[in-house]
């Protein structure tokens, strides 16, 4: 014990002598007229604390707060290469983006890509805030520790690197002497500093080339460098960039750990949340990112765990959750039809949803909500991104999630309809419904749906003589619409058999479009109200035995099919059994990749002596 004691008494007295030769040393540098930059850095450090450590993502729930800390550190990263592709299967910490790997010894630069929604600027803000608090002490470079790391938003950058540091990190009452020194460090510094450019995708295309001339290395050539696109805006930045790599959000054990600890005092509520997750393929996307999990809880709390099968419905849910929630804040009464009440403002949010999709943009200015921004950034639907810009005062503000903006492009465009101010043949008209406007065109049917299924035929009737005119083409995207419709039970296949009436077609290839089971049961449907199809091909789409049966079923109905492929699937003996039972008029029929055995072959082989015209059977 002694001996701990003495050893315990030297180590402090190294230390005060140490801290004693600092002190000397930077008082020495002062009178030298030697700038000391640390002070400068600790401010900056000091803002990112207090504008990066906490989010406050619902104006309309004040209560939930979001410490960093513990929310976003188990997003991962990816790496890619230069195509885009996935080199390995292998997550990267964000505080390793820099070091080395295979195919780069020493990067300098990395680009960091993802799909709107999945958390770019939240990882930035993460990693400023643990070099803030050092409670991680981020790495680059191998075991070099980043002096300083300067985090800029692109969008308020209006000229040179350096008015940028100054108008978003420096303090508003700096000493000229003082700015112009530290800009002197950073110059002499170049190996220790890490210079991070979130959002090159909010970028006028017209200034990316001067920023891709800041990645190569034209400015501060020996910068670190870390940017953030989506793919759209990372494509004309890659080939300047060492590291490739991309955000992929939340694993599904991390949604699982933040639902159970929301509801920790309501356990079965958290079990119905994710179970509802698990199931549902676009929640469970939504769930990567952790503000729209607290969403989910939200809504599940406020109706005691019970979710609409219809998507559109849910999401009608929410904004009535999120209404109501507004209108206790302010101490309204609820006893009103909110969605109504607030007509004005939800159609206004839908119409600057759609034109953002028409113009792939996700964020807006605070003057595009016009007289009613009010209401529409304290609803609670919105992110306010101040950024943290001197020159740019005005809030920039987007959807929660590219689905929200989705949904009320929808909401806008079923308000139109319902108004008689576009027709159905007007909305299906614009090529995009079948391609980047997908989204909004399910959603569009199924708002139709609950509100006013009268409304949903004419719509499909114009999908149909879209898909005739297209020669098949967004068949999918139909029936993936068709299957938003869950109102009444019967509904989605009565439209099926609608849209199936309506094609003029003698050709359909569906042929890997993962349509599943739940779609192919309704093209089962639309082949019974069809005339002209001969050809149809269903293959690699992981049908499985449920689903012959109900093609089964429309082959006794339908008279001109004769060639069927289904190779590719997961039918087994009992699925091509039922298909067995109805080739009276087939000539070709393909069941090879499917995981039919002898008993399966023997049903066909029983079949095809009945079968009078079969020209071609191939099997496993």
């Amino acid at each position: 014990m002694k001996e701990t004691l003495m050893r315990l008494e030297n180590e402090m007295k190294e230390m005060k002598e140490k801290l004693g030769s600092l002190i000397a040393s930077k008082e020495e540098s002062t009178d030298l007229g030697i700038f000391d930059p640390s002070e400068l850095i600790n401010r900056i450090r000091q803002l990112y604390k207090s504008r990066e450590g906490r989010l406050s993502p619902f104006p309309w729930c004040e209560e939930f707060q979001f410490f960093l800390g513990n929310i976003f550190t188990r997003l991962k990263v990816v790496r890619r290469n230069k195509t885009g592709r996935k080199v390995k299967d292998m997550f990267v910490d964000m505080s390793s983006i820099l070091d080395p790997y295979e195919g780069c010894s020493a990067p300098r630069t990395a680009l960091i890509e993802g799909e709107p929604g999945m958390g770019k600027t939240t990882y930035c803000k993460k990693y400023v805030y643990d070099w803030a608090t050092k409670e991680e002490e981020p790495q680059g470079c191998g075991a070099t520790a980043f002096k300083a790391v300067l985090l800029l938003n692109c969008r308020d950058i209006h000229s040179k690197i350096w008015e940028a540091i100054e108008d978003q990190l420096l303090p508003r009452d700096i000493d000229e002497k003082v700015k112009q020194n530290f800009f002197q460090f950073i110059r002499e510094n170049q190996s220790s500093i890490l210079l991070i450019l979130d959002g090159l995708d909010e970028l006028p295309s017209s200034k990316l080339p001067t920023f891709s001339e800041w990645i190569e290395g034209r400015i501060l050539p020996g910068c670190h460098i870390v940017a953030t696109a989506r793919h759209e805006a990372g494509k004309e930045v890659r080939k300047c960039c060492d590291a490739l790599l991309e955000i992929v959000g939340f694993a599904a054990e991390d949604v699982d750990k933040y639902v159970i600890k929301y509801f920790k005092d309501s356990p079965n509520l958290a079990t119905k949340l994710l179970e509802r997750i698990r199931r549902d393929k676009n929640l469970k996307e939504m769930a990567v990112n952790p503000l729209n999990t607290t969403l989910l809880c939200l809504l599940c709390e406020e109706f005691d765990g019970t979710f609409p099968e219809n998507r559109a419905q849910l999401y009608l849910d929410m904004v009535e959750c999120v209404l109501r929630r507004y209108r206790k804040k302010k101490g309204q009464t609820t006893n009103v039809d909110l969605k109504k009440l607030y007509q004005p403002q939800l159609n206004h949010l839908g119409l600057v949803a759609l034109n953002g999709l028409f113009n792939d943009k996700l964020d807006f200015d605070k003057r595009e909500l016009g007289n009613l921004a009010k209401d529409l950034t304290e609803f609670g639907f919105l992110s306010g991104q101040p950024g943290g810009s001197r020159l740019r005062q005005n809030i920039h503000y987007a959807f929660l999630h590219k689905s929200f903006q989705e949904f009320f492009a929808a909401f806008f465009i079923c308000s139109k309809i319902h108004g008689k101010e576009i027709t159905a043949e007007e909305l299906v008209s614009d090529e995009r419904c079948f391609s980047e406007l997908c989204p909004v065109l399910l959603f569009t049917c199924g708002i139709l749906s609950t509100q006013c299924s009268e409304e949903v035929v004419p719509l499909i009737n114009s999908l149909a003589n879209q898909v005739s005119e297209n020669e098949g083409i967004g068949t999918n995207v139909v029936l993936a619409a068709i299957n938003e419709c869950k109102g009444e039970q019967c509904f989605p296949l009565q439209l099926a058999k609608w849209f199936g009436s309506g094609l003029n077609l003698t050709e359909l290839d569906l042929s890997r479009s993962l349509i599943g089971d739940t779609c192919a049961t309704l093209i089962a449907e639309a082949i019974k109200g069809n005339k002209t199809l001969t050809n149809l091909n269903l293959s690699g789409n992981r049908i499985t035995n449920a689903d012959p049966t109900s093609i089964a079923e429309a082959i006794k109905v339908i008279n001109t099919l004769t060639n069927l492929d289904l190779s590719d699937n997961l039918i087994t003996d009992s699925g091509a059994t039922s298909i067995a039972e109805a080739i009276k008029s087939l000539t070709y029929l393909n069941f090879s990749g499917c995981r039919i055995t002898d008993a399966g072959a023997a049903s066909l082989f029983e079949a095809v002596k009945v079968n009078k015209t079969m020209m071609e059977l191939s099997l496993p």
